[in-house]
């Protein structure tokens, strides 16, 4: 079953200050596909276009809710343009728009006449708003398909809380930079028509005519099979921000070339089944971080597919990322001259398919730093780097104080030991003739090494009098004679075995006391003896005394006798 997840939290909330029965100002322009209607009684336009036509700067174009067949051209400057679809709770779950509650602009049945978008922003300031757009076919000659198309001669575009789905891509995102421009909180998904035949196809969010000083934030993606956003390789994308969005089964979050100082930043990207962040070639300065993969193909990878060496990325920052269960690539990984000068570090990297941090050996990588990451439980190496020059163990880079198990070569990340953690812990007091439970955790420390596969052995002394009945947990070998479990499985930092249950019968006729149970954990490739202990109170019934018989009292004398007192001698 596919795993459904929450959608952006707020995006559903900015959607609904959007007025069921809205008041308008002079300036507002009212459109309904049916004419006049109780929920549109101000409605003196039937398409968006005319409405468009007819509208001047500074103009607000409010669109009721229906099914607009038609494309639509802005070349007014200025000009809001609002619809009524409110977003979905989850962007991940597709439900057909209503045309009762959103307002709808498609192209279908009726196939796009040019190679623009469905809707055309060709001015500079143009918010747009409210909308579902969807079902673009695409042009004769594969070209075009775009449920949205912005172009480099402007800017100053804010594209909000719109639901665009079911073209051949998304968003057609050129901007010049003289006024930011932004995309966000839209649900942009399932946009794959005539993908591997239309240009473009495949992708939520395009550029390839120019980009500056755009930000994409906070939308959330599902199913773009080429990727979510691609910002392409033909034109430069200067200063372009990709912030806070969450892309879902995409194929990556991210196809990023020719970019200068742009920005990747707190993202979220889920099983893509390419790269979810694919950096091609070009790039300079770009930073990539703080951004959380998981069951990605590869998590962030560098290649030059522009051109030659001179294209290569450099001064790359690819930092502070949590990328875990890469499903066959690398977490982090550079091809073939495709990285130079730049820094790798404190990244988070577990359980990638096959290396944590790779550095291929053809062309010109070198020069770069990778330092301080946490690189575990990779299926080839945490550490591997191919290149030849001066730098650590005979690379072309420079490896200092990462933590991981295995590298190639020897000596690229040096051996961080497993710190083992041991707790012992009972509910309740123990008592006379009955059965006490013990329960033993062995931990390995956050920021430790993972234990090397020799044996973890624990060991356990009870308290003076107790009697082990039962020593056992999963996948433990437990000898109940000698109180001691092992096993050699790996156990990564952070992590901790299935807890061992130690079973203890309290004998009779025992004497309440308070009393310590101590046990100890070594091996694993961790060289210290760790031990914890556990006070426990045994509660006994204590023996009542015998009572002492009372004395018999001595009987009185009848009669007191006088005291003889002699007489003294007369002389």
């Amino acid at each position: 079953m596919r795993k459904v997840y929450a959608f952006l939290p707020g995006l559903a909330a900015v959607a609904a200050v959007l007025p069921a029965t809205p008041s308008y100002a002079a300036s507002t322009l009212v459109v309904s596909a049916s004419g006049r209607t109780a929920h549109c009684p101000n409605a003196t336009y039937t398409t968006i276009q005319s409405a468009v036509s007819a509208a001047s700067s500074g103009d607000t174009i409010h669109v009721c809710p229906g099914t607009y067949n038609e494309t639509v051209t802005v070349t007014t400057p200025d000009l809001t343009l609002e619809g009524e679809t409110t977003l979905p709770p989850d962007c991940d779950v597709f439900a057909p728009p209503n045309p009762a509650t959103d307002s709808i602009i498609q192209q279908f049945p009726n196939p796009p006449s040019s190679n623009q978008g469905t809707v055309y922003l060709n001015a500079d300031n143009i918010r747009f708003r409210g909308f579902t757009v969807q079902n673009n076919q695409g042009a004769a000659d594969n070209s075009g398909g775009f449920a949205i198309q912005t172009t480099p001669a402007h800017s100053g575009y804010v594209i909000t809380n719109n639901v665009i789905q079911n073209n051949p891509a998304g968003i057609y995102f050129n901007a010049s930079g003289t006024t930011q421009s932004e995309v966000a909180q839209n649900c942009i998904r399932l946009n794959n028509m005539g993908y591997g035949v239309a240009s473009a196809a495949g992708n939520g969010i395009y550029s390839d005519q120019g980009l500056d000083n755009a930000l994409i934030d906070n939308n959330a993606f599902f199913q773009n099979k080429n990727g979510a956003i691609t910002l392409d390789k033909y034109q430069n994308i200067l200063r372009a921000t990709v912030d806070q969005n969450v892309s879902h089964e995409d194929g990556g979050l991210l196809n990023i070339f020719h970019s200068t100082d742009s920005v990747v930043t707190d993202n979220q990207a889920v099983d893509s089944t390419g790269s979810a962040i694919y950096i091609g070639g070009a790039n300079s300065g770009l930073q990539v971080l703080r951004n959380d993969i998981q069951g990605s193909y590869h998590g962030v990878r560098a290649e030059n597919v522009v051109g030659g060496p001179s294209d290569a990325n450099t001064q790359i920052q690819i930092s502070d990322n949590n990328i875990r269960n890469t499903t066959r690539g690398d977490g982090i990984s550079a091809g073939s001259s495709s990285l130079t000068f730049s820094t790798i570090s404190d990244n988070s990297v577990s359980n990638s398919g096959h290396d944590g941090v790779l550095i291929e050996d053809a062309g010109v990588n070198a020069g770069n730093l990778v330092t301080r990451n946490v690189l575990q439980n990779s299926r080839v190496y945490d550490c591997e780097d191919l290149t030849t020059g001066t730098g650590t163990a005979g690379t072309a880079d420079t490896w200092t104080a990462n933590q991981a198990n295995t590298s190639n070569p020897a000596g690229l990340c040096p051996r961080v030991p497993p710190s083992l953690t041991i707790k012992k812990t009972h509910q309740g007091d123990f008592k006379e003739g009955k059965l006490g439970t013990y329960t033993i955790t062995v931990g390995n420390s956050a920021g430790a090494g993972s234990t090397n596969g020799s044996t973890v052995t624990v060991r356990d002394v009870l308290p003076k009098g107790l009697t082990a009945a039962a020593l056992s947990g999963t996948g433990w070998t437990c000898d109940l004679a000698t109180l001691t479990c092992t096993r050699s499985d790996v156990l990564a930092a952070g992590q901790s075995y299935p807890p061992i249950t130690l079973t203890v019968l309290v004998p009779c006729n025992c004497k309440t006391r308070h009393d310590i149970d101590r046990v100890t954990v070594t091996g694993g490739g961790d060289s210290a003896t760790h031990t914890a202990t556990d006070r426990t109170y045994i509660k006994c019934k204590e023996p009542h005394p015998h009572p002492k018989p009372h004395p018999k009292p001595h009987p009185k004398p009848h009669h007191k006798p006088k005291p003889h007192h002699p007489k003294p001698h007369r002389h």
